[in-house]
Parts: C-alpha cells; sequence; structure tokens
C-alpha cells in the first residue's frame, strides 16, 4: 500500500463492491510512481503485478516488462476509508 499523500497527481480513485473498504489509484504510464512503488500495470488485454524502480516498471523477476502497460494502479492507505 502507498499513503494517499505519496501519490503523484492526476489518479483516479475508486473502490470496488468486492472488496468494502479498499481504495485504489490508477494512473497513466506516462505519470511515474515513487521509486519501489509496488502495483499492477496493465493495458485492456492484460494486467501484472510489477515494481517501479530506477524509472522502469520490472516483473517479479525484476525484469523489464515486455509489454507496453497504459496504466498502473496501486492499493492506496487511506485513514479516511470508511468503506
Amino acid at each position: 500500500m502507498i499513503k494517499r499523500s505519496d501519490l503523484p497527481a492526476g489518479g483516479a480513485f475508486f473502490r470496488m463492491n468486492i472488496l468494502p473498504g479498499v481504495l485504489f489509484a490508477r494512473f497513466p504510464i506516462e505519470t511515474p510512481p515513487p521509486d519501489g512503488t509496488l502495483g499492477f500495470v496493465n493495458t485492456t488485454e492484460w494486467q501484472s503485478a510489477a515494481i517501479w524502480q530506477d524509472g522502469q516498471w520490472l516483473n517479479a523477476s525484476k525484469r523489464p516488462m515486455k509489454r507496453t502497460p497504459t496504466h498502473w494502479t496501486v492499493i492506496v492507505d487511506d485513514e479516511n476509508c470508511n468503506g
């Protein structure tokens, strides 16, 4: 999880009914997250867990992603989250 205050501006925040109380934030791939961010990168066709390190998204094996994602999504640590 990442604190809301650590996220860059311009994200879309959303919740999912199957995970009440969990807040997500989605950003276009052109908006870089803080270094060390663990999240999901995705397109309309696939999604993968990844970590942002040294200016690039790395897969679980810490290798650069082979596909080009369009967005990244993280779970937000939102202390004001009421579900």
